[in-house]
């Protein structure tokens, strides 16, 4: 038969809903990603704001605000490179 079988045609039907579906979690992740790499982003200079200021010798509150940023550094670098990625295939 043209078209092929009923069910060839089912599950190609189901293959394409898998792929809309599977596409419209990758673009709300996407759209995720970008406002938690914006909010880290804004965090991250606030951070070094701080780090710059005058912290008259509060050693603790400074090795508190440098593990911080260090920590945010690198969120925000899996971020940003998960985006990337999603953005690639989103492409």
């Amino acid at each position: 038969a043209p078209g092929g079988s009923k069910e060839d045609r089912m599950a190609a039907h189901q293959a394409r809903k898998e792929r809309e579906r599977d596409l419209g979690r990758k673009q709300k992740r996407f759209a995720q990603l970008e406002s938690e790499i914006e909010a880290a982003e804004t965090t991250l200079k606030q951070l070094r704001e701080q780090l710059a200021a005058d912290h008259a010798g509060e050693w603790q509150k400074l090795n508190q605000l440098v593990s911080d940023e260090q920590a945010l550094d690198a969120k925000l670098k899996r971020l940003i490179h998960e985006w990337e990625q999603l953005g690639s295939e989103l492409a």
